[in-house]
C-alpha cells in the first residue's frame, strides 16, 4: 500500500511541484497588489479601455502600439465572479506561474524521453526558481509564455511540418505575450529564436530546405493572424521620433556614453542568469550577490552544460542533433543578455546606434528570461543521459538542491517585497501595496462624469509618481479611472484644452507647480488624500468650437468614436466657417469631410 501510494505521488510529482511553486506569489502577496516600477497590475476592465486604441489620447496624441486586450479579456472573465482587485491579482499571479511550469514541462517532454516521470520535476523547479527572474519582475507574461512559444516552434521543426493548429496556437501565444507593448523587445526575441532555430536546424539537416517552401501558405496565414501586432508596430516605427517619444538609444547614459547595462549584465554574470542589480532591497541584494556559495552554485549550471558537450554522453532524445541547436540558442542569448558588455559589446552597440528602430534594445531586460529556458533544457539533458538510475538520482538531487538554494529569494518571499527605489515611505517589510480607499472613493464619480472633457492633474506627473503612502511607479490614475487624463506640462492656461475636472493628489511627494486656483464651491469630492473639483462651465474652452459668426444657430454636434476620432455635424451654417479643436496638434491626424 505504501509503495503504491509513493508511486502514485511520483507519477504526478511534476504537477504537484507546479501547483506548490505557483502558490508562492499569491500567498506572499495575499490582500495586496505587487506593483513593480515600470508596470502595474490593472484594477479592472473599465480603466483598460483607455489603452485599446493605437492613437493614445492619454499621451497627448502619440501613436503607441499597445495591446491590453488580453488584460481586458482576463478582467472581463474574473469580474463575472469578483471585483476584488486583490483577489484578481492573486489569481493572475497563480495562473502566470502555473502557465510557466506547464510550458517548461511540455517542452522538456518534447525533447527528452524518460520513463521516470518524476525527473521532469527538475526543469519545472529550475525554471520557476530561476535567478533570471531576479533581474526584473516587470514582464511575467513573457516569462510564462516563452516556453509555450518555443515548444510549438521546436515541435514544427522536429516533425518537419507546420499544421493549422500550430499556426493558431502560435497566434494565441503571441496575442497574450504581447501585453505591455510598445516595448517590442520580447516579440523581437521570439522572432530571433525562431530564426536561429530554423537556420541551425537547416544547417544540421534536421529539416530539409523544402520545409519552408511547403509551408509558405501557413506562414502567410500566421502573418495575417498577427496583423494586429505587425502593422501597428510598422506604423509605430514610421511615426517614431526619439524627441517626442523620449525613447533614445542613449537615454539614461548620455554622460557616460555606455549602455545602461554596461558593467552589470556582464558575460560572467549572465552565465549565472543574473546581474548584481537584481530586484531586491539593498540589504538582501548585497547578501545574495556577495555570497561565495551562491556564486559558486550559480556557476555550476554552465559548467554542467559544458560537460554535456565535452563528454559526448549518449543522447536519449530521439533528436540527437537538436542539442546543438540548443547550444546555438544559448550562445545567441548570452550575446543579447550581455548587451553592451564585452566581448561583443561593440557589435551590440553598433546595431542599436546604427538602426534607431532597435532603440528598444538599449536595455537587456528580459533576454535572460529566454536564456533560462535553454539552461533548463540543457541541464535536464545532463540528468536523463546518466547511464544508471543511481547516477540519475544523484544528478537530479544535486541540481534540484542547487536550484532551491540559488532561488531562495523567491521561496522565502524576499523577491515579492516592496523595493525602495524612490519613495522614502515604501514599507520594505510588506509584499505589495494596499491602495488607499480614497482612490476608489472618487472612482464612481469620475466614471459617471459624462461631459466630453479632460481631467487635469495639476500636481502629478502622468508618467511616474512617488507617494507618501509608499508607492513609486507608473501613475495609477490611467489604470483606475475611465477618464481623459492630462498633466499641466506645457499648458499656458490650465483652463484651456477642454479641461472639466481638476484632480489634486496630496500624497505626491514631489508635486508639480501648476498655476491654478480652485474654489471651494467647485469641489465635488474631497478626501484625506484627494480633491476633485469642477471647472466652471463658462471658462471651459470647448473641445470643438467655431471662431466665426457664420452659424446663425451655434449648434455643433459631435460624437466621440474613440479617443482620437470624432464625427462632427454643424447646424445652421450660412457661409464658410472654421472649427477649432482644443487639442495639441499632431501630424498624424487627418480631417475628412
Amino acid at each position: 500500500m505504501k509503495k503504491s501510494f509513493a508511486r502514485s505521488i511520483l507519477s504526478i510529482s511534476p504537477y504537484l511541484v507546479i501547483i506548490l511553486l505557483s502558490l508562492i506569489p499569491p500567498i506572499y502577496t495575499w490582500g495586496r497588489l505587487p506593483i513593480w516600477g515600470d508596470t502595474i497590475i490593472p484594477f479592472n476592465s473599465l480603466g483598460l479601455k483607455n489603452y485599446l486604441y493605437q492613437w493614445n489620447a492619454l499621451r497627448g496624441g502619440m501613436y503607441l502600439s499597445l495591446n491590453y486586450l488580453p488584460y481586458l479579456i482576463f478582467y472581463k472573465l474574473t469580474e463575472l465572479f469578483t471585483h476584488n482587485v486583490y483577489l484578481v491579482s492573486a489569481i493572475l499571479l497563480f495562473l502566470l506561474k502555473a502557465t510557466s511550469g506547464l510550458g517548461i514541462l511540455k517542452l522538456s517532454r518534447l525533447l527528452y524521453y524518460t520513463d521516470r516521470f518524476e525527473l521532469y520535476s527538475f526543469p519545472v523547479i529550475f525554471y520557476l526558481l530561476s535567478p533570471a527572474q531576479l533581474n526584473t519582475s516587470y514582464y511575467p507574461y513573457v516569462y510564462a509564455l516563452a516556453p509555450w512559444f518555443i515548444f510549438f516552434v521546436f515541435r514544427c521543426i522536429l516533425r518537419g511540418r507546420l499544421t493549422v493548429l500550430d499556426v493558431i496556437s502560435l497566434s494565441v501565444i503571441l496575442f497574450f505575450s504581447s501585453i505591455n507593448l510598445p516595448n517590442p523587445k520580447y516579440i523581437f526575441h521570439l522572432f530571433i529564436i525562431t530564426l536561429v532555430t530554423a537556420l541551425a536546424s537547416a544547417f544540421l539537416k534536421i529539416i530539409r530546405l523544402d520545409f519552408f517552401v511547403k509551408n509558405i501558405g501557413k506562414f502567410a496565414i500566421l502573418i495575417l493572424m498577427s496583423a494586429y501586432l505587425i502593422f501597428p508596430q510598422i506604423t509605430f516605427v514610421s511615426y517614431y521620433n526619439a524627441q517626442n517619444y523620449k525613447i533614445h538609444v542613449r537615454t539614461g547614459y548620455k554622460d557616460t556614453g555606455v549602455g545602461i547595462d554596461f558593467g552589470e549584465s556582464t558575460l560572467g554574470r549572465m552565465w549565472k542568469l543574473r546581474k548584481d542589480s537584481i530586484n531586491l532591497n539593498s540589504g538582501p541584494r548585497g547578501t545574495y550577490t556577495s555570497s561565495r556559495l551562491l556564486n559558486f552554485l550559480s556557476y555550476l549550471f554552465p559548467l554542467v552544460i559544458i560537460s554535456v558537450f565535452i563528454r559526448r554522453l549518449e543522447n536519449k532524445t530521439a533528436h540527437k542533433h537538436f542539442q546543438t541547436v540548443l547550444l546555438a540558442l544559448t550562445v545567441a542569448y548570452l550575446f543579447f543578455a550581455a548587451g553592451p558588455n564585452p566581448p561583443f559589446g561593440l557589435l551590440y552597440d553598433y546595431f542599436i546606434i546604427t538602426f534607431p528602430i532597435l532603440a528598444f534594445l538599449r536595455t537587456t531586460a528580459g533576454a535572460v528570461f529566454f536564456l533560462s529556458v535553454f539552461y533548463a533544457l540543457l541541464l535536464f539533458s545532463f540528468i536523463v543521459n546518466q547511464q544508471t538510475t543511481r547516477r540519475q538520482n544523484l544528478s537530479f538531487a544535486m541540481l534540484v538542491l542547487t536550484s532551491i538554494l540559488v532561488g531562495y529569494p523567491i521561496l522565502n518571499g524576499e523577491f515579492y517585497k516592496n523595493v525602495r527605489v524612490v519613495s522614502p515611505n515604501t514599507d520594505t517589510s510588506k509584499h505589495g501595496f494596499i491602495i488607499p480607499h480614497d482612490y476608489f472613493r472618487v472612482k464612481d464619480m469620475l466614471d459617471s462624469f459624462r461631459y466630453d472633457s479632460k481631467v487635469l492633474y495639476p500636481n502629478s506627473e502622468l508618467s511616474y509618481i512617488s507617494t507618501n503612502w509608499g508607492f513609486f511607479g507608473v501613475a495609477i490614475y490611467d489604470f483606475l479611472y475611465l477618464s481623459d487624463n492630462l498633466g499641466c506640462e506645457g499648458l499656458s492656461n490650465p483652463y484651456h484644452r477642454n479641461i472639466g475636472l481638476i484632480f489634486n493628489d496630496k500624497s505626491i511627494i514631489h508635486p508639480l507647480k501648476c498655476p491654478i486656483d480652485v474654489s471651494e464651491t467647485d469641489v465635488l469630492v474631497k478626501t484625506n488624500l484627494l480633491t476633485v473639483s469642477q471647472v466652471p462651465v463658462e471658462i471651459i474652452t470647448p473641445h470643438i468650437y467655431s471662431t466665426t459668426d457664420t452659424i446663425n444657430t451655434p449648434i455643433i454636434e459631435f460624437k466621440k468614436i474613440n479617443p482620437t476620432k470624432y464625427r462632427v455635424i454643424v447646424h445652421g451654417a450660412t457661409d464658410k466657417f472654421s472649427l477649432n479643436f482644443s487639442e495639441n496638434f499632431h501630424t498624424g491626424w487627418k480631417i475628412y469631410h
